[in-house]
């Protein structure tokens, strides 16, 4: 499976470097634990409105039909936000 992830810094003003984690879990709700890391990448500054876009692949076997793609942005909660709820995307493989 091949994915990109795109990411956007819709605040007014720069944000400082962040790291963005990929995982495929077997439901929606995110557990590090136990769901399979795909990526880590770090994120330099994004000034307002810049944008940051990657592509990976998975090297995980066996059939991710139906299996949720999760990738959490500012995994490190480094950077300050107003709205720490947007950095989850949560997406079901076809």
């Amino acid at each position: 499976m091949v994915f990109k992830v795109k990411v956007q810094n819709v605040g007014s003003s720069a944000s400082s470097f962040a790291v963005i984690k990929v995982y495929v879990s077997p439901d929606a709700v995110l557990d590090p634990g136990t769901d399979a890391l795909l990526a880590t990448r770090s994120v330099n500054a994004l000034a307002a409105e810049q944008t940051h876009i990657f592509k990976g692949r998975s090297s995980e076997s066996g059939i991710l039909s139906g299996q949720f793609l999760i990738i959490r942005i500012d995994a490190l909660d480094a950077v300050a936000e107003e709205d720490e709820a947007n950095n989850l995307l949560i997406q079901q493989i076809p």
